[in-house]
């Protein structure tokens, strides 16, 4: 759907989260279709820290039901003099309270250099966690975030049309969350500016052109022992089983063909397919059994 430059301004809201600072703004370019708009800035405080259980940032929000994708490129963030752990980018969260569970792309400085960095709090006052850090990156850099159902993923592209699976994690949220931009200065009372462009949130999330390889239940990227777990748990059909089995052996950062001279899975985890095979045969004979003896 196509928004008039008003009507996109007034779905925004700017949350100061765990802070006061009152100099905490967002201003935006040119409005294109899709809650979308040619560039951002934003400016904030706050400080996000591993281990927490409560957060303090200032996070620009929508307000999104069910699936939702949100992607940013990244031109700089700015940071005050004296502060080199600034953190930038694009966050889905359960709510403005300071403890709500969230999943966040984000860019962040450490050392003098810029890494890209999944956080997220996977239940209300749960601590905050690193999920996964990458090397060093430069300016500009297009990052994004996307929620399937409970699945939460993150992904990076370098031109904005080819996007890489960067994280992906399960986790239960509320269908009705918020979906935006986050940056913290990491000094209380200080600010810092994310400056972004091409911006935007959608309930339609092809625009990331990414499918999970089949077979990766764990969404890490690879097709081990572990999926095969994965497996078990939340998906335990015959389907889902010849998928693993037919991309066992693949690991993150090779391409997809290299996996045909990979041994098939071991005696072992082929005789464990055939134990849970077993398990969940076994209740219908019970049942069937049970029956026959009050005939």
């Amino acid at each position: 759907p196509n928004f008039s430059a008003q009507f996109i301004t007034n779905l925004w809201t700017v949350d100061r989260i765990g802070h006061s600072e009152t100099g905490s703004s967002i201003t935006f370019g040119d409005p294109i279709p899709h809650r979308s708009h040619t560039a951002v800035s934003l400016t904030g405080s706050g400080t996000m820290s591993g281990g927490t259980g409560s957060d303090s940032t200032t996070f620009a929000n929508v307000t999104e039901e069910g699936d939702v994708g949100i992607k940013l490129k990244v031109l700089d963030v700015m940071e005050p003099a004296g502060t080199d752990f600034a953190r930038g980018g694009v966050m889905i969260r359960e709510s403005a309270d300071g403890n709500a569970a969230f999943v966040m792309m984000s860019v962040r400085e450490l050392g003098g250099e810029w890494f890209m960095q999944t956080i997220f709090r996977d239940a209300t006052g749960g601590a905050l966690t690193a999920a996964e850090t990458s090397a060093a990156i430069d300016f500009p850099i297009h990052i994004g975030l996307a929620r399937n159902g409970n699945t939460f993923s993150s992904y990076f592209s370098e031109d904005g049309r080819e996007w890489e699976l960067f994280h992906s994690m399960i986790l239960d949220m509320d269908s009705s969350t918020l979906a935006g931009v986050s940056v913290t200065s990491q000094g209380a009372g200080l600010l810092s500016t994310l400056l972004g462009d091409e911006l935007l949130v959608d309930t339609e999330l092809d625009f990331f052109d990414f499918a999970p390889l089949a077979g990766d239940f764990d969404f890490d990227g690879d097709v081990v022992g572990d999926d095969f777990l994965a497996w078990q748990r939340t998906d335990g059909t015959s389907a889902g089983l010849t998928d693993w089995q037919a991309n066992y052996g693949y690991l993150k950062g090779q391409s997809v063909s290299e996996v045909s001279g990979v041994p098939e899975p071991t005696a072992f985890i082929i005789l464990l397919c055939a134990m849970v095979m077993m398990c969940q045969a076994a209740p219908r004979r019970l049942l069937t059994l049970s029956t026959a003896r009050h005939q």
